[in-house]
């Protein structure tokens, strides 16, 4: 058995979900009128963040820089390894609390 067919047999939450959703529109194409609410809600949501973040790239990218271009200082250097060493402290710390709630049987 290959570990792809391992991964697939592997039961998960989610996969009727991913197989209704995703995966019906590779089989065979479906009328609007039978899609179910959330499929559209799914659809009409792609389409309004595409619509918002391509404008944004589009700004980003195309557009001539205007006035001077401002470096960061030394104080959000600083700030931002700070927010990183504290990420990784404050991960590291729920796994040692779930960890401790398991001895502690309040999950398993």
């Amino acid at each position: 058995m290959s570990r792809l067919s391992r991964l697939a047999a592997r039961a998960a939450p989610y996969p009727v979900v991913l197989e209704d959703v995703f995966f019906r529109a590779l089989q065979k194409p479906v009328p609007i009128a039978e899609l179910e609410r959330a499929e559209v809600v799914a659809v009409v949501n792609t389409v309004l963040s595409l619509f918002y973040y391509l404008r944004v790239i589009a700004v980003t990218m195309f557009k001539p820089l205007e006035g001077e271009v401002h470096m960061l200082g030394t104080g959000s250097w600083l700030t931002l390894l700070a927010s990183g060493v504290l990420l990784i402290a404050a991960s590291l710390g729920a796994e040692a609390g779930l960890g401790l709630a398991s001895a502690l049987r309040f999950v398993s």
